[in-house]
């Protein structure tokens, strides 16, 4: 497929709902290049609102021609807000249910992509950092990847605070524990000099690779780590300079294994730091202070500050922790 020049790429939005399926098929091939930044452009170009009439007003062809182009858009540029204030994200859902099998599949794939990929923005607010201020996320599904799935708010808290403490990171080596999509890792990859990405599900460890390889991250390494192993002794967790994590907790017995994981890491090396967000009100995350400072840590708690999360929530959700071997 020849790349298609602004000027061309306008022809087609004139002439789409004249010449839907032959447009629509051009559409398709161009999205799916290698490049990024195509889906983008498509949006900033205004083609949602004419994709939405499309997938309400024509055939059953359209429509699932349709459905490609906006899951190619989906894979480039976090799109679902706006597709759900034109109603076609209601309009997918309804195809989804559709007695015509094609249409079905189609729209049931643009769903998956256009929910499942968002785009990230921490707050940079340090002068000298040389970090992309978007951060490209694949999600998966719940049934692969269990509560690592997606991106929760308090790693968006964490990340944007990661980017105003870069002296805390550059030349440093850091793990991140839990790392679902990745956040964390992406947003301090550029001023450090390696990061340890780690979860124990390979679904998300897979996640990983391809978040980091979309960032162009190439310090990141994915590694499998399984807390539980770590607190029975079967397993050792990888040596670091700096430790991360956001809501890592969501019950007593997971917060054991955290605490046995963070003392391990932490105890022998008194140059070691460990930074987390936690949501407050999830199990575990209490108790998890008392276990820490048993095993010879110091546990400091405090609220985030209120330009991390201020436009994620009305009210402080989080608890801000850093550990470090007690001397």
């Amino acid at each position: 497929m020849k790349d298609l020049t602004v000027e061309e790429l306008e022809e087609i939005k004139e002439r789409i709902q004249s010449d839907e399926r032959t447009s629509l098929k051009i559409l398709i091939g161009w999205l799916r290049s290698e490049e990024r930044g195509r889906g983008k452009l498509c949006r900033s170009k205004g083609f949602l609102p004419i994709l939405t009439d499309i997938l309400y007003s024509y055939s059953a062809q359209s429509q699932v021609l349709t459905s490609l182009v906006l899951k190619e858009i989906g894979k480039d540029v976090y799109i679902t807000d706006e597709l759900t204030e034109l109603g076609c994200m209601s309009r997918l859902e309804y195809l989804r249910q559709s007695n015509t099998k094609k249409v079905s599949k189609a729209a049931d794939v643009a769903v998956y992509y256009i929910r499942n990929s968002i785009k990230c923005i921490p707050l940079n607010r340090a002068d000298d950092l040389e970090h992309p201020r978007s951060i490209f996320l694949r999600q998966e599904l719940y049934k692969n990847c269990g509560v690592g799935y997606k991106l929760w708010p308090a790693a968006i808290v964490l990340a944007r605070w990661i980017c105003d403490h870069v002296d805390i990171f550059r030349g440093k080596v850091v793990v991140e524990l839990g790392a679902g999509p990745g956040l964390l890792s992406m947003a301090v990859s550029p001023m450090c000099d390696r990061v340890i990405a780690t979860d124990y599900l390979k679904a998300i460890l897979n996640m990983l690779q391809v978040n980091a390889k979309e960032n162009e991250c190439q310090n990141i390494s994915v590694e499998y780590l399984n807390w539980e192993e770590i607190m029975n002794g079967t397993a050792e967790p990888p040596a670091c300079d700096v430790i991360v994590g956001s809501d890592l907790i969501y019950g007593v017995p997971l917060a054991e294994m955290l605490a046995a994981t963070l003392i391990k890491m932490l105890k022998p090396h008194p140059d070691r730091i460990f930074f987390g967000v936690m949501q407050s009100n999830r199990q575990g995350v209490e108790e998890i202070c008392p276990m820490l400072r048993d095993g010879g840590l110091d546990c400091d708690v405090s609220p985030p500050d209120e330009k991390y999360y201020s436009d994620i929530s009305e009210r402080n959700l989080w608890h801000f922790f850093t550990c470090k071997a007690r001397v």
